[in-house]
């Protein structure tokens, strides 16, 4: 199960979505810019993308890549 929180600009929790496939949750994640400056994806506890106004409109992958 995937859940998409959008948040206001201050970091506050606007809506909560429950998403059975990535793919709905990223739709929900883009439609929710909406109504909110941002929205992740979480998969679980994890978070896996990122959807902002300003930088991500098309949405960022988290936890990718090496540090």
């Amino acid at each position: 199960m995937f859940i998409v929180k959008l948040y206001n600009q201050s970091a506050e929790v606007l809506h909560i979505g429950r998403f059975g496939t990535l793919q709905e949750a990223e739709a929900g994640g883009a439609r929710g810019l909406k109504y909110s400056s941002t929205a992740i994806i979480y998969d679980g506890e994890m978070p896996v993308k990122l959807f902002d106004h300003a930088s991500y409109p098309e949405g960022f992958p988290l936890g990718t890549g090496s540090y």
